[in-house]
């Protein structure tokens, strides 16, 4: 069973083709891997066995209760979409804006989750197409390998924003991938991006309630447009943003803000504003065993590059494993009913 739930979705598919295993072992296999974890995890909210082909920082809800971190219970897996990563895990990719769907918050981005880069390209991107607002659904699979020459390309490394300083196991994350990409030839420079954009997206938030003026609302509005601009102009001297994605690994339940921290999302933010493609891929490990990714920002419609970059990391430093053995060193809480 291990072997089948721990196998990308492409080495699937091949073993699937060569008819090593059928389409229903692999499924079986997957959920039974779910009765045998997700008791303590609660990543899976709802299981339609028969039937088988959240908001905030941290996703904890009166309906299903609290997801957990699957590398330790004690902590957490993140906000929002908490449950997917808590399930599938890393890597991640959000896309070009518009790319994998209709518009519907320019706060957010969304993008497929999987366990190697390789599924997230099968499942995410489109044909680039600037002159679209909105595209329907994906159209074609990116070429991450053929678009992408190391020697020709110029990375940015960032590791301190102001507002969310990492952890020193974080930046050493971040300088591992960045010695990976350098390797492969890759151009490295220390950059500084515009600031402002996760201020600006605090204020796009308070936005949405109620009482906001016209007119204050038009100001908001030009501020996120020179924003954009201002990152347009980073990014016409680099093609990729290597940072961190959270200052931090996995945090303890209930811990997700620290005293000092503006907010512990704005490495992320920045880019859902400007609606750019990131990669999310694992590049180290903390002293407790957790994983810590990195983030790879790819100017607009350059998803491949994004992806290609990620995959290079992946590469040479290590494909994504399950976790070896949850940890308990706190007891699970109990999942909560619907009454």
């Amino acid at each position: 069973m291990g072997a089948l739930t721990s196998a990308s979705a492409t080495s699937l598919a091949r073993l699937i083709a060569r008819r090593d295993v059928t389409a229903r072992e692999a499924v079986e296999a997957r959920l039974r891997r779910i009765e045998a974890v997700d008791g303590e995890v609660n990543a899976v909210v709802q299981l339609d066995a028969e039937r088988a082909y959240g908001g905030g920082i941290e996703t904890d809800n009166p309906v299903h209760g609290r997801t957990s971190n699957p590398d330790d219970l004690a902590r957490t897996p993140g906000g929002r979409s908490s449950r997917a990563p808590a399930a599938c895990r890393s890597p991640a990719c959000s896309t070009t804006k518009g790319s994998s769907g209709t518009l519907g918050d320019p706060r957010t981005q969304g993008g497929p989750l999987a366990c190697s880069v390789d599924d997230v390209a099968g499942g995410c991107g489109s044909s680039p197409d600037p002159t679209a607002t909105t595209v329907a659904s994906p159209r074609s699979h990116w070429s991450i390998r053929a678009t992408w020459t190391p020697a020709a390309l110029r990375v940015a490394v960032r590791t301190d924003n102001g507002l969310g300083a990492p952890t020193p196991e974080t930046v050493a994350a971040v300088a591992t991938a960045a010695e990976a990409l350098g390797a492969a030839g890759a151009t490295m420079q220390e950059a500084r991006h515009p600031d402002g954009g996760h201020e600006l997206t605090i204020e796009v938030w308070r936005s949405y309630g109620e009482g906001v003026a016209a007119a204050e609302l038009w100001r908001l509005l030009r501020r996120w447009d020179d924003f954009r601009s201002r990152m347009l102009a980073f990014a016409a001297r680099f093609d990729v943003l290597l940072c961190p994605v959270f200052p931090s690994p996995a945090r303890l339940h209930g811990t997700m803000n620290v005293a000092g921290e503006l907010d512990p999302t704005s490495w992320t933010t920045p880019h859902s504003l400007t609606g750019w493609p990131a990669a999310t891929v694992r590049a180290g490990t903390s002293a407790e065993g957790l994983p810590v990714d990195v983030q790879l920002v790819a100017r607009p419609w350059r998803d491949d590059v994004a992806l290609a970059t990620a995959l290079r990391v992946e590469r040479e430093l290590g494909a994504w494993a399950p976790p070896r053995g949850v940890r308990r060193d706190r007891p699970r809480p109990a999942r909560r009913g619907t009454g």
